[in-house]
């Protein structure tokens, strides 16, 4: 289910319930989230994609529009806020700040101590800053522009940009989380090659090498049409294509096995 913040709103339903809604002059919901204790604050990100709320026992939780799954993610925070015009996660708990720079890979969270209360998130000039308050004086905290454009450039569909920007990484856990998102994202765009390069990045070899394998195929049925014909859109490979996706995302160890079984022949 792909939704757009456009038309669906987040809205409380009740002191314990959290509803989408189609647009605000609606009352047409979506989906429907009941909690085990009264919810005080809630937001969608920009995208529609996740919304997060706070109870009154401070706790912060996510909940996945597309899957319609809810999660904790934080078991006690004050301030927290979507950073303006992405989909990085600011929040506050106890005397550390935590920042998700990818939110589908909710259990990565970034903490780095702090002493005083977060008040602001400011983006400009190429930067974001975390405001804090320490007694009377106020410190800046910057994040990693570079994480954030990453998923800038998710949400506007630019897979380019955003493999660019992970092949300037280094390998960690952070950015394994991303180069999983992205492959995951590109493979139902039906960017096969981005989904390719993800997987090798991964060093999945079986995924990478069947990925290679559907795209073979396609520029082999697009030799045999001719005069620049685009061979994934042949009806024959569509078909061929939608068979190998699924053995791409459900097959993994069963591709693994059998790869592994032809390197050892």
């Amino acid at each position: 289910m792909k939704i757009n913040k456009t038309y669906f709103y987040s809205s409380l339903l009740g002191l314990f319930c959290v509803g989408i809604l189609k647009c605000m002059l609606s009352s047409t919901c979506v989906l429907q989230v009941s909690h085990d204790s009264k919810i005080d604050w809630l937001e969608l990100n920009e995208t529609g994609r996740k919304m997060l709320f706070r109870d009154k026992r401070s706790r912060l939780n996510m909940v996945d529009i597309e899957t319609m799954t809810k999660t904790t993610i934080l078991n006690y925070s004050t301030f927290v806020q979507w950073i303006p015009g992405s989909d990085v996660v600011i929040a506050q708990s106890r005397d550390n700040m935590c920042v998700w720079y990818n939110i589908d890979a909710p259990e990565r969270v970034t903490m780095m101590p702090i002493k005083g209360d977060i008040v602001d998130v400011v983006r400009e000039d190429g930067k974001t800053e975390v405001i804090v308050q320490e007694g009377q004086h106020q410190f800046s905290y910057e994040l990693d522009e570079g994480l954030i454009e990453f998923g800038t450039a998710i949400d506007d569909g630019d897979f380019n940009r955003a493999i660019a920007f992970l092949e300037s990484l280094a390998m960690s856990s952070e950015t394994e989380a991303m180069w999983r998102t992205l492959a995951k994202l590109s493979l139902e765009a039906k960017q096969l090659a981005i989904a390719e390069r993800c997987y090798a990045a991964l060093g999945d070899v079986a995924r990478a090498k069947y990925l290679r394998e559907t795209l073979d195929i396609g520029e082999a049925a697009a030799e045999s049409y001719g005069s620049g014909a685009d061979g994934m859109d042949k009806p024959e490979v569509r078909h061929l294509v939608k068979e190998r996706e699924y053995f791409i995302c459900y097959g993994a160890k069963k591709l693994s096995c059998s790869y592994v079984r032809s390197l050892q022949m």
